[in-house]
């Protein structure tokens, strides 16, 4: 196990100007998809076509590298960056606060079409946001839906972080609040890749931030992936964040198949297959830091976007794996509460603050949370309207502070998923 520092792209100053232009050009086209829609420019649209012609050919001239490069590459690939001159920071009060969010922070033609627009300053809102100072929940006052995020945030854990001036501003503002270890762009080489059967053209978009030193990282990425989730890295990241010199914690974050616009028995198959890699990939890379190490796991936690809703009939298969059966769900709770937001609705008025978002999850209101399935005689998934469609988790074995997890609308308007967060407590 091993860090690079970042990706090395020989091929980039080729290419680059060619993608840039294209992500311009998709977002003037797909602001209208946007609610409320974003008007575009018909002369950007002419000045970008011809800045898109103009830079073809260069692009083409990288092909050729790019190929190389895949062959000469590495199996896998974690980005991670740190600062050598500060000095670790301790665990003060014996526990780890882990949060977890999908922030749909990809690049700004494909953010238009889910409508969540204005990428890298949704980025910077997300990481100020993050690093605030909030409340520290007693057992007295505990709610599973709260407005606020808890203070002494550990570990932040993202998905769908794609886009790469968006990992630089989470990275640049984290690291000014006392984060100082970093993961991010993990992605397999695709000519030497174990998912040879589709063909990844951009990273998982897993990401993690931590203030406590990461020992070890591996990123392992899914055998299964059904239409467009074939395209990108969809795997799990791992770290071995340190607690002490005698303790540590596996801390992972994953994104499995989508709920695609396609057959979604089809995509929940896809799903399970990837739920049925979890656990041994969790348990081979523990093996690798146990090999090397006496330092004892007091923690173990998976979180993420699951794309999995026990509600839905197709996806009751998805239990019927070792980690679901091994792993404790931190937000299991006899209240049902969806996680997920309806894509047209994330930027209207009525949920654009965190009290008009957590009122509307309460309500379970399906106009503005996703819904479950029912599946009928011929075999379609139709929306049952219940408003509950939870997609998010924070899996863990180990020992909760409170009696479950938190579930926070803090990020109202910035990203279709409402954030997670877990507090644990660090056995000795």
């Amino acid at each position: 196990m091993h860090f690079v520092k970042n990706r090395n792209r020989p091929w980039a100053f080729l290419s680059r100007d060619f993608w840039k232009y294209l992500d311009y050009f998709l977002a003037e086209l797909n602001g209208g998809f946007c609610v409320p829609k974003i008007e575009s420019n018909p002369t950007s649209y002419i000045c970008l076509v011809v800045l898109i012609f103009v830079h073809a050919p260069l692009a083409l001239m990288a092909i050729p590298f790019v190929i190389l490069f895949q062959f000469i590459g590495l199996e896998n690939h974690v980005s991670m960056i740190y600062d050598e001159k500060k000095k670790p920071m301790a665990n003060k009060d014996n526990s780890l606060t882990v949060i977890s969010c999908n922030t749909c922070l990809m690049p700004e033609g494909l953010a238009r079409a889910n409508n969540l627009p204005f990428v890298e300053e949704r980025a910077k809102q997300i990481a100020d946001l993050c690093t605030s100072e909030y409340y520290s929940p007693t057992t007295s006052d505990f709610e599973m839906v709260v407005t606020d995020l808890p203070n002494d945030i550990d570990i932040i854990c993202l998905q769908e972080v794609f886009n790469e001036q968006a990992w630089t501003i989470l990275n640049i503002t984290l690291a000014k609040a006392g984060y100082n270890y970093f993961l991010y762009d993990p992605h397999d080489q695709f000519i030497k890749s174990k998912t040879f059967h589709f063909m990844p053209i951009i990273n998982s978009g897993l990401y993690i931030a931590s203030k406590y030193p990461i020992l070890n990282s591996k990123f392992v990425s899914y055998k299964s992936a059904y239409l467009e989730d074939g395209l990108c890295n969809k795997g799990i990241l791992m770290a071995e964040i340190e607690i002490d010199s005698s303790r540590s914690a596996v801390v992972a974050t994953t994104h499995l198949q989508a709920p695609t616009g396609g057959n979604r028995v089809k995509a929940s198959d896809a799903r399970c297959a990837q739920w049925e890699m979890i656990q041994s990939s969790l348990d081979e890379f523990k093996a690798e830091i146990l090999a090397t190490s006496e330092r004892k796991i007091v923690i173990e936690t998976l979180c993420g976007d699951f794309n999995t809703n026990f509600i839905n009939p197709y996806d009751q298969k998805c239990k019927k794996n070792k980690f679901y059966e091994t792993f404790l769900d931190a937000h299991q709770s006899e209240l049902d509460i969806g996680t997920c937001i309806v894509e047209e609705s994330v930027r209207l008025d009525d949920i654009a603050t965190p009290e008009g978002l957590k009122k509307k999850v309460l309500e379970c209101d399906s106009k503005y949370i996703w819904s479950s399935d029912d599946v009928n005689e011929e075999g379609e998934c139709i929306s049952n309207g219940d408003g509950k469609s939870k997609l998010d988790y924070i899996f863990y074995r180990g020992k909760l502070r409170f009696e479950y997890g938190q579930i926070h609308t803090t990020l109202a308007s910035l990203t279709d998923h409402l954030l997670l967060s877990a507090t644990f407590e660090c056995e000795s």
